[in-house]
């Protein structure tokens, strides 16, 4: 499901001595043919490999993790799709799911602003692109991100006409820096009336509990401007397509951002809200001759935390017993 540039048309397999074996594969087209046929005709089947690819993974500390947002992207797409596609047994999660979001806080910005103070999300669904991820190719050979925002606001602002959707649900920025894991856009119904843009939600997952330093850090790391200002602090030579990012969400008019930090298993601590919205406003970073100009984002931004039983609506009863799983028992688990 992660298609990854930074390979090109290369395929890593670690095997059972830790050894990594590289391939490269002579027709991508038809691979990747053969996994959109899959997510489309047999969802069961992609399930299943997504979960064998965790348990392989699940004493590689850093790979479940890779594996993991992989997965939430997945549950994302199949939770949030579009509402008339859904079967009577999803319809529950993605109302529950929708509702979750709702109790967002919002991010007190600017006292004037005309931004509402709730999201009303009843109505939205995740905007699906032609796949389901793209992964950031490495902080200074990939454009990706650029292009995936510019896809997402050329397909937004055609309300009346017939669209050509973005190429990838999701996006999985560059690990190179502190942000978020996974970005994807809500989308409300068509109107032809008026132009409603999407809502931008960039999520950061963790799956052990979380508590005191790791959830500050994850409050304020997940925040656009923090994260952009980083982006184009260590882009070197690709700072120009971060810049033109920047350009793109702070000319988007009307854009909202939901800030969520889905805490998969449990937080150490029960978290106010009017804790999130002081410790989102706090902005660790300090300035020096190689920073840039402090970026800022005037649009309407919302911040949520997910604990255990609300990730549970989304990921699914299975992946939230292998974390609890992982923490008590000695042995591997298998399928």
């Amino acid at each position: 499901m992660r298609n990854e540039p930074v390979l090109g048309n290369q395929l890593e397999v670690l095997s059972s001595d830790g050894s990594v074996v590289r391939a490269e594969l002579g027709e991508p087209l038809a691979l990747e043919a053969a996994m959109e046929c899959f997510v489309k005709e047999k969802p069961e089947l992609c399930e299943e490999r997504l979960r064998l690819g965790l348990l392989y993974l699940q004493d590689n500390s850093a790979g479940f993790g890779n594996a993991a947002e992989s997965y939430l992207a997945w549950k994302l797409c199949t939770v949030l799709g579009q509402r008339e596609n859904k079967s009577d047994e999803l319809i529950p999660r993605m109302d529950a799911t929708l509702r979750e979001f709702e109790k967002a806080v919002r991010v007190q910005r600017n006292s004037k602003s005309n931004v509402p103070s709730k999201l009303v999300l009843g109505a939205y669904s995740i905007l699906q692109g032609e796949k389901i991820g793209q992964v950031g190719g490495g902080i200074n050979g990939d454009a990706s991100l650029k292009t995936w925002l510019e896809e997402a606001r050329f397909y937004s602002g055609k309300r009346s006409a017939p669209r050509e959707r973005p190429e990838t649900t999701a996006h999985f920025p560059s690990p190179s820096v502190s942000g978020p894991d996974l970005l994807f856009f809500l989308e409300p119904p068509i109107d032809p009336a008026k132009e409603s843009p999407p809502i931008l939600c960039l999520i950061q997952l963790k799956t052990g509990k979380v508590g005191g330093d790791q959830f500050k850090k994850a409050a304020r790391t997940s925040g656009p401007e923090l994260w952009l200002e980083r982006l184009m602090t260590h882009a070197q030579e690709r700072e120009h397509d971060y810049g033109e990012v920047y350009a793109i969400l702070k000319d988007w008019k009307k854009l909202r951002y939901l800030r969520l930090l889905i805490a998969a298993s449990g937080l150490n601590s029960i978290v106010a809200p009017r804790d999130l919205a002081s410790v989102t406003r706090k902005n660790p970073a300090k300035q020096s001759n190689t920073t840039p100009k402090r970026v800022e984002l005037r649009q309407g931004q919302y911040w949520h935390v997910i604990g255990k039983e609300s990730a549970e609506t989304i990921l699914g009863s299975w992946f939230c017993n292998l974390l609890e799983l992982m923490k008590t028992s000695d042995a591997k688990i298998t399928y």
